[in-house]
């Protein structure tokens, strides 16, 4: 049974004390919406609030209709209900990798300003099957093959707790309670390759299903073994600075085999860059040669610098990649700048900004700031390390640089605390 599963599958990711409030994903399709009721009545039991958010892509005639549709099933369930709307820029290229990542962005944005940090999908065995067929036939490795029932988006922790289940359960589950849902006739098109793959699925055998799910689980199994190795390779290996840099054992990553220097890489790519997406392989290849014959890195990749060191191998935010528009400080919200620094104040904040330095910044100040510490640890690189940094401006004058405790008592009259806090986390993630 769904519900028996569901049931399961929470409780084991949540334990007995669940938070108090919970979003969920709800497009409207079938999947979702018994999402939404089978935790409904888990949430009644648990005590649990549920926060309905669904994303509306502007992508299809009717989408408002759908969005409304909605919120009427949140409401009749007495859930709270916040639309979303993403933008596709005018541009069809890679439309659903695009669609993916705006409404994750949209919705875990949307959790940090409720206080919620999960967010429940409705992902089922079959989209799983789907994912590892797209994936394997990229030639991905172990752990690129390898799924999860949870992982973190924009420092959300993100549940699949219907991973467990078939569509064709959850299809039965709702017409056994009289449930209805909406269908996207934009799953049938064969314009995207999710829907080619689950057209070949669906001629799947039953028998084929089960040897492609043991197959799955085969390669989970690997991927545990390698993941193991993969931690202790992290913690050994490397470190990340609050200032937002890391260092990586040079020597050390060398010795290591290529499935598990290719995520390391990814990650701390990904997590010092500010963004939410791994480079792609393409991407890693140089890399991976150069690694393989001990050529000197001195290069820049997925919006950071990478420069081999005497203390091993720096990463830090590549200045030119930065976006160089001033953000204002809003006082009733967490303000992220370049998905890196949280920037906070218990403070009215008008007339503040977040920004960046500018070398015009840096000649008059230079002679204020002490980087003896930045220096230190950067192995001397502190110049171009204190331009990737976060600074606060009151009109064109910066009067804080919260990293290296830098203020100007003439120009400041709040405070601020700024914390290192990247877009995209894991376990793995270690603070010096």
């Amino acid at each position: 049974m769904p519900s028996t599963r569901f049931d399961d599958k929470i409780t084991n990711s949540l334990g007995t004390i669940p938070p108090g409030k919970i979003a969920i994903a709800v497009s409207g399709g079938s999947d979702s919406v018994a999402l939404m009721h089978l935790a409904s009545i888990w949430a009644r039991g648990a005590g649990v609030q549920l926060v309905i958010l669904s994303v509306d892509h502007n992508l299809r005639a009717g989408s408002k209709d759908e969005i409304r549709y909605i919120a009427k099933l949140a409401r009749d369930l007495g859930h709270e209900f916040y639309p979303l709307s993403w933008d596709c820029g005018g541009s069809k290229v890679a439309l659903q990798e695009r669609a993916r990542q705006g409404r994750y962005d949209l919705m875990t944005s949307k959790c940090h300003d409720l206080g919620i940090d999960i967010l429940l999908t409705a992902h089922h065995m079959d989209d799983m099957f789907e994912t590892y067929l797209m994936r394997k036939s990229k030639k991905s490795s172990i752990l690129g093959l390898s799924s999860t029932d949870e992982f973190f988006h924009n420092n959300i922790r993100i549940l699949r707790p219907l991973s467990g289940c078939s569509k064709a359960e959850l299809v039965h589950y709702l017409e056994q309670n009289n449930i209805g849902w909406l269908e996207d006739e934009s799953n049938r098109s064969d314009a995207y390759e999710r829907n080619r793959i689950r057209k070949q699925l669906a001629l799947y055998t039953r028998p084929e299903k089960l040897e492609l799910a043991q197959e799955i689980a085969g390669v989970n199994n690997q991927a545990s073994v390698l993941n193991e190795r993969l931690i202790i390779a992290m913690a050994e290996l490397l470190s990340i600075n609050e200032y937002g840099f890391a260092m990586i054992d040079l020597a050390g990553l060398k010795k290591e085999r290529c499935d598990i220097q290719i995520p390391i890489l990814n990650y701390i790519l990904t997590v010092i860059s500010g963004k939410t997406a791994t480079p792609r392989f393409r991407s890693i290849r140089k890399l991976l040669a150069k690694l393989a014959h001990n050529e000197k890195i001195d290069s820049s990749l997925h919006g950071c610098i990478l420069k081999e060191t005497s203390k091993g191998l720096l990463i830090y935010r590549e200045y030119s990649a930065i976006d160089k528009i001033k953000m204002p400080v809003d006082f009733a919200k967490n303000n992220y700048w370049d998905g890196r620094f949280e920037i906070i104040s218990p403070q009215s904040c008008d007339g503040y900004y977040i920004d960046c330095l500018k070398f015009s910044d840096y000649i008059e100040l230079k002679d204020k700031i002490n980087l003896k510490n930045l220096a230190k640890i950067s192995d001397n690189n502190h110049k171009s390390i204190l331009f990737t940094l976060s600074a606060i401006r009151r009109l064109e004058k910066i009067v804080a640089i919260p990293n290296i405790s830098y203020y100007d008592s003439s120009g400041l009259e709040i405070s601020f605390e700024v914390i290192f806090r990247p877009s995209f986390i894991s376990r793995f993630t270690h603070f010096l």
